[in-house]
């Protein structure tokens, strides 16, 4: 079921943070009308703020904020009203006062007992529905308990469903098992005509129920699209430094696989500093550096190996790269063309992908490092 495994990464990641920063003591930084918390016990109780952040053992919430609440830890509770959004992860996660916007949560047992005026999602061994829900609900679990109204669809992914007296569904009820004969849904919770059972494989297939799958003129518009942006942003990048681009250019092309090289050590350097650095408390704050930072290398990488395959294409045809204007352009749309055509290749196109975006971070990197390994002495 992908929104258990999406779920249960996210709650292995977020709990790795919660757990580490439950050894330390007790800290506090407020960013503007934003709050950070870490430490073992951690209580949140003042007024004011806007989004909050917490990590750590156990974790409670006693004022209100008027923002969203991201909160990893081993016990979270929140006992004030969220103005936005919710996303909680732990091994016990107890929503227990009104939230305006969705609830995103994953847990050993996650329980909602308080209104939801959005989107409920969630993920746990044993998830417990008690309090009205506005939009539609999206549950995934082991044994999941729905005791109040959802007025809008509900999905359940579960190897035991049950329904209390006040369980209501407004909207579509969609069951997802793999004994389809043994669910029976009360016509009080929804009306047969409203209730589908399907095979569980399907809970992947139909794309977690609430997205739908993109049409062929979505696909071909988003291929086609894809090629324009990265196009345009190596002309772009081409327009604004010709000269640093031609000599990155002519390194890269020169030895490909050192590039490459160099590009994976980049990207494993900007990797590793994100998560090495989220053991210390001030690395809640430098690993969304390294992370946005490798995410931009990564993209930029992407576009100047595009653009550089293409240019190569350009000599392999027998064209010279001119100084002209034109001939960058058409080079920059042949790359961006070709690559994307790759990565329709089944099986290795991503492969293909992830070469190409080493490829574009290792010219960057030899460019502006110039690195230098076992050089020979001077004399």
């Amino acid at each position: 079921m992908r929104l258990t495994i999406i779920y249960t990464m996210c709650l292995g990641l977020l709990l790795s943070v919660g757990l580490v920063s439950a050894q330390t003591e007790e800290t506090e930084t407020r960013i503007g009308e934003d709050i950070f918390l870490a430490g073992g016990g951690v209580v949140h109780s003042e007024t004011g703020v806007d989004d909050l952040f917490m990590a750590g053992s156990d974790l409670l919430v006693t004022a209100p904020i008027s923002g969203t609440a991201h909160i990893a830890g081993r016990e979270v509770t929140l006992r004030a009203a969220v103005g936005g959004d919710v996303y909680a992860a732990g091994e016990n996660v107890n929503i227990r006062a009104a939230v305006e916007g969705d609830v995103t949560a994953a847990g050993y047992r996650v329980d909602i007992s308080a209104p939801v005026s959005g989107d409920v999602r969630a993920a746990g061994s044993k998830v417990i529905i008690s309090a009205p829900v506005a939009g539609y609900v999206a549950l995934a679990g082991d044994t999941v308990t729905l005791n109040d109204l959802v007025t809008g669809d509900a999905a359940f992914s579960a190897a035991t469903l049950e329904f209390g007296e006040g369980a209501r569904v407004g909207g579509t009820l969609t069951v997802y098992t793999d004994s389809p004969d043994s669910v029976s849904v009360p016509a009080t919770v929804a009306p047969a005509e409203r209730v589908e059972i399907r095979e569980i494989e399907q809970w992947t297939e139909d794309g977690n129920y609430i997205v739908k799958k993109p049409s062929l003129l979505t696909l071909v518009g988003g291929f086609f699209g894809g090629i324009a942006v990265v196009s345009v942003l190596a002309i772009l990048l081409v327009a604004v430094a010709s000269g640093p681009i031609a000599r990155l250019r002519e390194r890269a092309l020169a030895k490909p696989v050192r590039a490459i090289w160099f590009g994976f050590l980049a990207m494993s350097v900007l990797s590793g500093a994100a998560i090495i650095t989220a053991v210390s408390l001030w690395g809640m704050f430098v690993t969304p550096v390294a992370i946005v930072a490798a995410v931009l290398l990564g993209l930029i990488g992407y576009v100047i190996g595009a653009y550089v395959f293409g240019v190569g294409i350009w000599g392999v045809i027998g064209k010279s790269m001119s100084p002209a204007f034109l001939d960058k352009v058409i080079a920059a749309v042949i790359g961006a063309t070709a690559v994307a055509l790759l990565s329709l290749v089944p099986f290795v196109g991503w492969l293909i992908t992830l070469g190409f975006v080493f490829f574009g971070a290792g010219a960057i990197t030899v460019s502006m490092l110039r690195p230098q390994f076992f050089a020979a002495p001077a004399d």
